[in-house]
């Protein structure tokens, strides 16, 4: 209660930026929850990340791309650095930030290859 009672003391533009830090949290909070489900789907081989690089979903624009293929089975630290060294992606570089050229040649290089 004497919480609350603090709270109707806050000028109205504090009370709003801290509505505003709590809504951004829950959203950053729902990204993350996403991303890592989206992790666990690439490793139990369900998801295919080829596809997602080349239409990525909204939650993914921020992502660090690197971070995604390490989570692709059979691929490590090492090949994941020389697969996007190969392409031209920077290590840092986000879904979002991708070029049509990048998503296309990467994209090609995670699909699986007929045998």
């Amino acid at each position: 209660m004497h919480a609350m009672a603090n709270d109707r003391r806050l000028p109205e533009n504090t009370r709003r930026l801290n509505d505003q830090r709590a809504g951004a949290l829950i959203q950053a909070n729902h990204i993350r929850e996403r991303r890592a489900s989206l992790k666990r789907q690439l490793k139990g081989r369900n998801e295919s990340l080829a596809t997602l690089i080349l239409d990525p979903p909204d939650y993914l624009h921020t992502a660090r791309v690197e971070t995604f293929v390490k989570s692709t089975p059979g691929l490590g630290k090492v090949r994941t650095h020389d697969l996007l060294r190969h392409a031209g992606i920077p290590p840092k570089m986000t879904f979002g930030g991708l070029t049509e050229r990048q998503r296309a040649l990467l994209a090609a290089k995670l699909s699986p290859q007929p045998d």
